[in-house]
């Protein structure tokens, strides 16, 4: 029986118009301008959609190179709910001071095995200086 529609198991042609919503999202959501409701709203799409478009690209993306030159870093999280209230996801991230650029990142709870998996990242810059909000967490490593 034939339903009448065309298409390829696995094909993953994307419009144009969604290849450049998809784009601008990552874009505004990484520059810190959009949370997943605003662009959802932006878009006319759900948040959930643009969240799952940021997780994409995150699984695209390799990790930036942290240069030794990096001198002061801003440890800060941020939180999402997902889906519903009850799926609260936390992502931790850390910023050149001079420059508000995200260096490295992390989604999980707000937990200190979580920040540990942050730190990890940035503990090789020996000589940088971390700015905190004092969080707990934050002062057991």
């Amino acid at each position: 029986m034939r339903c009448g529609l065309n298409f390829v198991k696995g094909d993953d042609r994307t419009k144009p118009s969604t290849a450049v919503k998809k784009a601008l999202s990552v874009i505004l959501y990484a520059m810190g301008k959009g949370f997943f409701n605003i662009l959802g709203k932006l878009f006319g799409h759900s948040r959930s959609l643009m969240y799952r478009w940021i997780v994409e690209a995150m699984d695209r993306t390799a990790e930036p190179a942290i240069e030794g030159k990096t001198k002061e870093m801003v440890l800060d999280e941020m939180w999402h709910f997902v889906g519903s209230k009850k799926n609260k996801k936390w992502i931790l991230k850390t910023l050149g001071r001079s420059t508000r650029r995200t260096l490295a990142w992390v989604v999980g709870n707000r937990d200190a095995a979580t920040f540990q998996q942050l730190y990890n990242k940035v503990k090789h810059l020996t000589q940088c200086i971390f700015y905190t909000n004092n969080w707990d967490a934050f002062a057991r490593v």
